[in-house]
């Protein structure tokens, strides 16, 4: 068998991953039993309690696996879905691995262990707890970081929504690379981790001045002189903070609408994502209802954004992101047949 290059790993670590799956990570971290095959080229075996070999037969019958006792898990209606996801966009170059909790090197061995032992061309989406590792055999690691990190970087999503996203994202990289064998990219990899939100305040105006005088001439021009440096020097200060904090502030402006156009081609892609579950004949009512809302916060947010620099319509653009998202989340768990009742329906302004 021939050892396949992997190309790039990038690891990221979930937001809002809970403190217990920290923990038992952590804990496996301790115990994890790596064992190596006394081989030439030692074959990394177990991972954890997680059969390597076992582990790739099974992904290599059906793309979405589950082993160990995973924490967070897919249900067997997503395992379906997203199976169906892979199916349709991407054949036979994605493979998604939802494994016990283990370090983000653990999970980075066993993912880079899976794609040697398929032996074959895509990518390997191991998610292990709170850590997420994605082994690929083409691309750059920038473009494959950044696909991993738009499809779990959104805080509160449910682990099927960020793997429908996952999918979504490197299918359609893959088509746009013409879907490339291991044998044409270069060996690159890139570990990351997403970075802190930007924050900062703006300060007020600058303290004001005055003066007077009522000597003669000269003591007046003297006077006058020593206001007029002393006015120049502070007015020079307030000056340049005044177009520091300008600068600040428009730098937080663009920022601001670079995220939202950011958020806005998300939302676009989990909405073409759910096209094929919309269009099935027995698909549910309720699920089709929350994919045309999440389609029409689409446009409505595209219509504010568009308005530039009005601030009142940007508000109220980002305010139908967050709803179209939440129409999105509810329209996929929906279409992959939860119980309505256990569904979050997001309510919508009068």
């Amino acid at each position: 068998m021939r050892a396949v290059n992997p190309g790039w790993g990038v690891m990221l670590r979930a937001r809002g991953a809970r403190a217990a799956s920290l923990a038992l990570a952590l804990a496996l971290a301790t115990g994890a039993l790596l064992t190596m095959a006394a081989t030439a080229g030692a074959e990394l075996v177990r991972v954890g309690d997680i059969g390597v070999r076992q582990l790739a037969r099974a992904i290599k019958r059906d793309p979405v696996a589950l082993a160990g006792h995973p924490d967070p898990t897919l249900s067997r209606g997503h395992v379906s879905a997203l199976r169906s996801q892979i199916a349709n966009r991407d054949p036979g170059r994605i493979r998604i691995a939802v494994v016990s909790p283990l370090t983000q090197q653990a999970s980075g061995d066993l993912s880079t262990a899976l794609s040697n032992d398929l032996n074959g061309d895509g990518v390997v989406i191991v998610v292990a707890g709170g850590n997420y590792h994605v082994t690929t055999t083409w691309g750059t690691g920038d473009q494959a970081q950044s696909i991993l990190a738009d499809a779990v970087g959104q805080q509160g999503a449910s682990l099927y929504v960020q793997m429908r996203r996952a999918v979504a994202g490197f299918a359609k990289a893959d088509a746009a690379a013409g879907h490339p064998s291991s044998s044409a990219a270069e060996s690159e990899t890139s570990t990351a981790q997403p970075a802190p939100a930007a924050s900062g305040s703006i300060g007020g105006a600058g303290p004001s001045t005055s003066a007077s005088s009522n000597g003669g001439l000269i003591v007046g021009l003297v006077a006058l002189a020593v206001v007029l440096v002393f006015v120049l020097s502070f007015g020079g200060r307030r000056l340049r903070a005044s177009r520091r904090a300008a600068h600040r502030r428009e730098q937080i402006a663009t920022d601001a609408r670079e995220q939202a156009q950011r958020n806005l081609s998300r939302l676009g892609e989990d909405i073409e994502a759910l096209d094929i579950d919309s269009s099935m004949p027995n698909a549910s009512p309720r699920a089709k209802d929350q994919y045309s809302k999440a389609i029409d916060c689409y446009q409505d947010a595209e219509r504010r954004l568009a308005k530039g620099r009005d601030s009142y319509q940007f508000e109220k653009g980002q305010d139908a992101l967050k709803r179209g998202h939440a129409h999105v989340q509810a329209a996929g768990e929906l279409f992959a047949g939860a119980d309505e009742s256990s569904v979050a329906i997001p309510q919508d302004p009068d």
